[in-house]
């Protein structure tokens, strides 16, 4: 079980068209001074008139907070406590089952 702190990843869906140059490039650099980074590129999807755009995802990293690790940690140990109950009873399914062999 993972009991490591995790990085968390927020993304912010940047739409730039329609906008010159000199604008993209000045609030792409706002961006990166708050703390966002690697820029990729995603496509949005109109299904009425069919048209694709381009559209930049930017990403910001931080360590999971103290609530956020507690409640990842609980998650786990749920999973893990229902995973083991699920294989004790398929265990005593299989020890009726063979039970009269």
């Amino acid at each position: 079980m993972t009991t490591e702190r995790i990085r968390v990843s927020s993304s912010k869906r940047y739409d730039l068209d329609d906008d010159t140059l000199e604008n993209i490039i000045a609030s792409l650099k706002k961006e990166l001074d708050a703390g966002w980074e690697n820029l990729s590129t995603d496509y949005d999807y109109d299904p009425i008139s069919g048209n694709r755009s381009i559209v930049y995802v930017l990403y910001k990293y931080r360590e999971e907070t103290d609530s956020e690790y507690e409640a990842r940690m609980k998650e786990l140990e749920d999973k893990n406590r229902r995973e083991k109950e699920s294989r004790r009873l398929q265990y005593e399914k299989l020890k009726l089952e063979f039970s009269n062999d």
